[in-house]
C-alpha cells in the first residue's frame, strides 16, 4: 500500500483531554453551535480552500511552500464586512467570498466567532491557544461607536486610536507569545487610516511521542531530492481516509480537542492533482471516511519557517473588489469614506517530533479617501498539504502546502 498522505489542515485544533485519568481542567469541551452557526463554519472552511487555490495561482512559481491561517483571514474579512451597508455590493462581495448564503449569514459568523473566542479563552491544559482581534484608526476619520461596539461584542476587539507602529508591534508580539515581531512596522500600519488585525497562536504536543531522525530523503515537486530531518514513529495508532486522488492522515494532540491532518497523493497522482481536487466537499468526504488504523511507520519533515502573504490581489481574484475602490459602501465604519488598500498575513510554523507551534497575524487595512494612494506507512517524503482544525466544530484554523525543501 502506498504511503498515505494526508492534507494537513494546520488550522487551530482545540485540544480537549478525553483520556481517562486526565484532570478536569484538561477534559474535553465541545463548542455547541446552532445549525446556522454550523453552516457558517462550513462556509468559512469552503473559503479556506478557495483562498489556498487563489494563493497558489498567484504565488506558486515563486513560493513552492506556504503557511497560512485562513480562519484569521476570514475573520478580518468579516470584521470589515460588518462596516458595509446592508444589501450593498461591497457587503455582498464579502459575504459571497465567505460562502455565506441563505443558510449562513454574517451574523452567524459573528455569533460563531464569539463562541469560539470565549470557549478557547476558558480552556486550560497543556495545549495553548490564543485568539485576539483589534481595530485601529486615526481620530480624524470619525470612527463610528456602533462599529467599535460590534467589534468588541462579537470579536472581543481592542481598539487603538492614533497608534504608533511600536504600540501595535508590541500588541501583536504579546498576543502571539513573541512569535511574530515588528508586524506593524513591516507593513507600515501607521500609514493607514483604519484597519482590523487578528492574531492566532497555537501550541500542542503529540498524543503519542515521535523520534527525531536525521538525513532522510524528501522528493521535491521539481523531481530533486533533499536530505531533511524527520519526525518518526513505529506502530502508531491514528486515523486514515482516502479517495481516488489522495490519502488523509489524522494525528491527535494531547487532550484530543485539536488534531492535525496530512494529505498526500495516491499512486499515479501528484500534488498538482491534489491541488485541483481538494475543496470543501472533498475535505468533508475524507473526514466522513476516517477509520482507526495502526501504522507500521509514520514519518514527516521537521519544519521551522516564516511566511509572509499579500492577500490584496488574491482576495480581489476571489471577487472582493469594490471594497478597494472609490464609492464603496463601507459607510458603517467611519464618518469619512474608507477605501481598503492592504491585506497581509504573517505566519510562523514549527513542526517537529514534539508537536506543533504556529502563530499568525493578519491585517485588513484602508485609508480615508482624502489620503488614498494608488507498508502501511505514512511516509511524507514528497509534497503535501497540512491543516489544523478545531475538532468540535470542524473549523480549519491553519493550513499550508510544502512542495520544496
Amino acid at each position: 500500500m502506498k504511503k498515505i498522505i494526508y492534507y494537513v489542515a494546520v488550522f487551530l485544533i482545540f485540544i480537549v483531554a478525553a483520556c481517562s485519568g486526565d484532570s478536569p481542567e484538561n477534559r474535553n469541551i465541545n463548542i455547541n453551535l446552532t445549525r446556522s452557526e454550523s453552516e457558517a463554519v462550513k462556509a468559512v472552511n469552503d473559503f479556506t480552500f478557495d483562498l489556498m487555490k487563489a494563493t497558489e495561482k498567484r504565488f506558486s512559481k515563486k513560493m513552492p511552500n506556504y503557511f497560512m491561517s485562513p480562519q484569521s483571514a476570514a475573520w478580518c474579512v468579516a470584521m470589515v464586512a460588518n462596516g458595509a451597508e446592508d444589501g450593498s455590493q461591497t457587503q455582498r462581495e464579502m459575504i459571497d467570498v465567505l460562502h455565506l448564503g441563505a443558510d449562513a449569514t454574517l451574523q452567524d459568523v459573528n455569533d460563531y466567532t464569539s463562541k469560539l473566542i470565549s470557549s478557547i479563552s476558558s480552556r486550560k491544559g497543556e495545549e495553548k491557544v490564543n485568539l485576539a482581534n483589534a481595530v485601529y484608526y486615526k481620530s480624524s476619520i470619525g470612527i463610528r461607536p456602533d462599529y467599535l461596539k460590534t467589534m468588541k461584542t462579537f470579536y472581543g476587539a481592542e481598539n487603538f486610536m492614533d497608534p504608533k507602529n511600536g504600540v501595535m508591534d508590541s500588541w501583536v508580539e504579546n498576543m502571539t507569545g513573541g512569535a511574530i515581531k515588528l508586524f506593524a512596522s513591516k507593513y507600515h500600519l501607521d500609514r493607514n487610516s483604519f484597519g482590523v488585525i487578528n492574531t492566532m497562536s497555537f501550541t500542542a504536543k503529540w498524543l503519542t511521542s515521535l523520534e527525531r531522525k536525521t538525513n532522510k530523503k524528501f522528493r521535491n515537486a521539481d523531481g530533486t531530492i533533499s536530505e531533511v530531518n524527520m519526525a518518526n514513529a513505529c506502530n502508531y495508532n491514528c486515523q486514515l481516509s482516502h479517495d481516488e486522488i489522495c490519502h488523509l492522515l489524522k494525528l491527535d494532540f494531547k487532550g484530543r480537542g485539536y488534531a492535525m491532518y496530512f494529505i498526500i497523493p495516491t499512486d499515479g497522482h501528484d500534488i498538482d492533482d491534489v491541488s485541483r481536487h481538494i475543496d470543501g466537499e472533498s475535505w468533508r468526504s475524507l473526514l466522513s471516511g476516517l477509520y482507526p488504523e495502526k501504522l507500521g511507520l509514520v514519518c514527516f519533515p521537521i519544519l521551522h519557517a516564516t511566511c509572509d502573504l499579500d492577500f490584496k490581489d488574491v482576495i480581489q481574484d476571489m471577487g472582493v473588489k469594490k471594497a478597494f475602490s472609490n464609492g464603496n459602501e463601507l459607510t458603517g465604519i467611519a464618518d469619512t469614506q474608507i477605501i481598503m488598500s492592504a491585506f497581509d498575513q504573517t505566519t510562523v510554523f514549527k513542526l517537529d517530533n514534539l508537536g506543533v507551534e504556529t502563530s499568525a497575524s493578519t491585517h485588513f487595512s484602508g485609508v480615508s479617501i482624502a489620503y488614498f494612494p494608488e507498508t502501511k506507512e505514512f511516509l511524507i517524503d514528497e509534497p503535501f498539504y497540512y491543516f489544523i482544525t478545531e475538532e468540535s466544530t470542524g473549523a480549519i484554523l491553519f493550513a499550508g502546502k510544502i512542495s520544496q525543501l
